[in-house]
């Protein structure tokens, strides 16, 4: 019995064995067909030419939110200046009709204006510009008077001092004549 239990175990293990050894490989061709999408020259077209306008729509936004942000820009800081370094130049009603319409100015872009066209910020920063310019002129004017008057000063006493060397006879100034000394 033992000897027929033997048999049996060994039998499926050569079966297994016999099994595994006996595999087979096929080679198959299998047809491979290659698939590009390509674009017709018509549909490149249309979409470079939506490219295109894209870009074009993304410099105008950008344009346009400069445009607004130059007007609220130019709010502030003339509504600061206008109460500090710029007081002595404005008249007080000036100021109040300024000031005024510096916070009509503001209140207007964070309601209406939030998404006018470029032009209409251009417009509205012309229309302060033509009010608070003269302001600034004015102050630049007054802080460089007194540069522009030793500047003055030094050209006049060159010139007084060339027309005395023309009238001592210096050699230098010999090319000159008396009418021009005396302009």
């Amino acid at each position: 019995m033992d000897t027929e239990k033997t048999q049996e175990a060994s039998s499926p293990v050569k079966t297994e064995s016999e099994k595994k050894g006996k595999k087979v490989i096929k080679t198959v061709e299998l047809p491979v067909e290659e698939v590009v999408k390509a674009c017709t020259q018509t549909e490149l077209n249309n979409i470079t030419e939506r490219e295109s306008q894209m870009v074009q729509a993304d410099k105008l936004e950008n344009e346009r939110i400069n445009a607004k942000n130059a007007v609220e820009e130019y709010v502030y800081d003339i509504r600061g200046r206008i109460y500090d370094e710029l007081e002595q130049y404005i008249s007080e009603d000036d100021r109040g009709k300024l000031s005024l319409l510096l916070e009509d100015t503001e209140a207007w872009l964070y309601e209406d204006g939030e998404d006018c066209q470029k032009q209409i910020y251009i417009d509205k920063l012309g229309d302060l510009k033509k009010l608070g310019e003269p302001i600034k002129d004015r102050r630049r004017d007054r802080l460089e008077l007194p540069n522009a008057f030793e500047g003055m000063l030094t050209s006049i006493q060159l010139a007084r001092k060339v027309a005395e060397q023309f009238r001592q006879g210096n050699e230098k100034y010999n090319h000159l004549d008396e009418a021009q000394i005396e302009k």
